[in-house]
C-alpha cells in the first residue's frame, strides 16, 4: 500500500480576511499542520553540507533562495510530516506566480479557500485588532487575552498606519492575486467564503473544512 502523503491546503485573502484565524482553529482544534516557509527556509538551511550552508549565509544576509529550491524545500518539509498530519497549511506560499509555476513544477498541488471580504471591511478590522506578542495570533480588540494562550494583544507595528496597511493591499493585489488567478487556470480544487463573518462562525467554518479531510 503506498504512503499516504499529506494534503496541501492553501488559504487565500487579502489583509485582514482571517486566514490567520482560520488556520489557528485548523490546527488547534484538528491538528492540522501550519507551514511557514521562512520557517522552513531556516530549519533546512541548518545543516552542515555546502548547499544549507550557503543557503543559511544568504538568509542571514536578507537574500532569498531561488524558487526551484524553496519548492523543493517545502515539498521535503510536508513529506516529512507524520502521515496522519489531516493536512498542511501552506502561510506565504507560493507568495507570486514564479513560485506557484515552481511548486506546480515540482509536482505540487493542493486545494485553496479564499476568504472574500471587501477592503473597507478589512481595513477597519486590522485598525481595531490585536496581536498576541506570543504567537501571533489575531483577536478583535487590542489589549484583549490571546484566544490561544491568554498574553494580551497589541497592535502590531504595519497595523497602525493606514498608509502601511494600504502598501499591504497593493501587494496582494500585485502578487497574491495573480497566483490566485493561476490556481484557477491549473485547474485545481477552490472554495470562496464570506470572510465577513464572526470568529464563532469561523470556527464553523474550520470545522467542515475539517471534515473534508477526515480519512
Amino acid at each position: 500500500m503506498a504512503e499516504r502523503s499529506v494534503p496541501v491546503l492553501v488559504l487565500f485573502g487579502a489583509p485582514g480576511a482571517g486566514k490567520g484565524s482560520l488556520a489557528a482553529y485548523l490546527a488547534d482544534d484538528f491538528g492540522f499542520a501550519h507551514l511557514s516557509t521562512g520557517a522552513a527556509l531556516r530549519a533546512w538551511a541548518d545543516g552542515s553540507t555546502p548547499e544549507r550552508a550557503a543557503l543559511a549565509a544568504d538568509l542571514a544576509a536578507g537574500k532569498f533562495c531561488s524558487d526551484e529550491m524553496a519548492a523543493r524545500i517545502v515539498a521535503e518539509t510536508v513529506s516529512a510530516l507524520p502521515a496522519a498530519t489531516p493536512a498542511v497549511i501552506f502561510d506565504g506560499y507560493p507568495r507570486n506566480p514564479s513560485q506557484f509555476a515552481a511548486w506546480r513544477a515540482s509536482g505540487g498541488t493542493g486545494r485553496a479557500i479564499l476568504l472574500g471580504i471587501d477592503e473597507a471591511i478589512a481595513i477597519a478590522r486590522i485598525e481595531e485588532r490585536g496581536t498576541c506578542p506570543a504567537d501571533g495570533t489575531g483577536s478583535p480588540g487590542v489589549g484583549r487575552p490571546c484566544p490561544r494562550c491568554g498574553t494580551p494583544t497589541v497592535r502590531r507595528a504595519d497595523d497602525a498606519a493606514i498608509e502601511t496597511i494600504k502598501a499591504r493591499f497593493e501587494t496582494y493585489r500585485t502578487l497574491t492575486a495573480p497566483v490566485l488567478e493561476a490556481w484557477r487556470v491549473a485547474g485545481l480544487a477552490i472554495e470562496e467564503i464570506d470572510g465577513d463573518i464572526s470568529l464563532e462562525d469561523l470556527r464553523l467554518v474550520a470545522a467542515r473544512i475539517a471534515e473534508h479531510y477526515r480519512a
